[in-house]
């Protein structure tokens, strides 16, 4: 197949290593084309996507519906109804979870779901264990044998004019995790995959970094990491504390049991379509005691650990699977 310039229009240059994994994927899943990644369409590209992430709207859709050249949605998530019309003229339609397809199905959309195009990157343990040795050895803390990486979401801190009882749920929150991690045999290290204000979770992680008490056996990562270190990072840790999607997809991805704090439509969209609810743990009624039970068993749990090794490879074999089908 002749190579072509491809335009993937999405969330890109924000400093979200969730949506910057994509710059990665894409060429992973269609290694034959030259990709460039912008948030509006370009000119003169051969064919165009929009994706990956959950970055459809109806001005974004309209003005798609002005380019007259192959188009496509791919790896995205369809968070609401949309107008039938928006997605006329498209040559393939791929969403990432469950709800998205019945969203698309209500309206007559024909679409195929597909795991997240992220699920074709590799990872690196070695190196991201010369990462995690270097980052303790640096600030000279002391390294567990047990590590768990900690992902903790800035949307979950209130915004300005949030209600007391907003305030309140995140100060809990903060401090049950806190006495979490204090409780739980490992060193914890605390990894921003936003790093833009307002959502820069240096700042979160660093709330509930702060607040424990053992901190000389946890490191925060405040660098902006690229993508490629933070998967290899996770691939190489015992467990993950997850708050984004993309947390949990890499850990997914790299078969490291992790704990979802879910509190968006996204990761419970994510753990229905890959039929790994039971690792959920709600933002809003987050409890430390049942934290601390999940932790120690899923750094000691080896069936856990086999589970979601299965999991990663049934996802990675589907995603391989239909990209041999899709002609862009």
């Amino acid at each position: 197949m002749d190579s072509c310039k491809v335009n993937v229009v999405g969330w890109y240059d924000n400093r979200n290593c969730g949506d910057e994994s994509y710059k990665k994927a894409f060429p992973k899943v269609f290694p034959e084309h030259n990709f460039i990644f912008t948030s509006k369409p370009v000119e003169n590209a051969d064919s165009y996507i929009i994706g990956g992430g959950d970055v459809l709207t109806t001005s974004l859709l309209e003005l798609f519906s002005k380019i007259n050249k192959p188009k496509h949605i791919m790896s995205v998530t369809v968070s609401k109804i949309f107008d039938k019309n928006l997605f006329d003229n498209y040559k393939t339609i791929i969403v990432r979870d469950l709800n998205s397809k019945k969203n698309l199905d209500e309206i007559g959309v024909e679409s195929f779901i597909c795991p997240d195009f992220s699920f074709s990157l590799d990872y690196n343990k070695n190196n991201g264990q010369n990462i995690i040795n270097k980052l303790f050895e640096k600030e000279g803390r002391n390294l567990y044998e047990k590590r768990i990486a900690v992902i903790v979401n800035a949307h979950l801190i209130p915004p300005h004019g949030s209600t007391a009882y907003e305030q309140q749920r995140f100060e809990r929150f903060a401090f049950d995790l806190s006495i979490a991690i204090d409780e739980t045999p490992a060193s914890f290290i605390f990894i921003p995959f936003g790093t833009k204000q307002p959502w820069d979770d240096r700042i979160s992680n660093g709330i509930v970094s702060q607040r424990c008490k053992w901190w000389k056996k946890n490191v925060i990562i405040f660098d902006e990491l690229n993508v490629q270190d933070t998967i290899d990072i996770i691939s190489s840790c015992d467990a993950v504390v997850s708050s984004r999607l993309h947390s949990s997809i890499f850990s997914t991805i790299t078969g490291t049991p992790f704990v979802d704090i879910t509190h968006n439509h996204k990761n419970k969209n994510f753990l229905e379509t890959i039929g790994y609810e039971k690792v959920s743990i709600g933002f809003g009624d987050f409890n430390k005691t049942k934290t601390v039970l999940m932790l120690k068993d899923l750094i000691t749990n080896k069936s856990i650990l086999e589970e979601i090794q299965n999991i990663s490879l049934i996802n990675k074999l589907s995603l391989k699977e239909l990209s041999k089908n899709i002609i862009i």
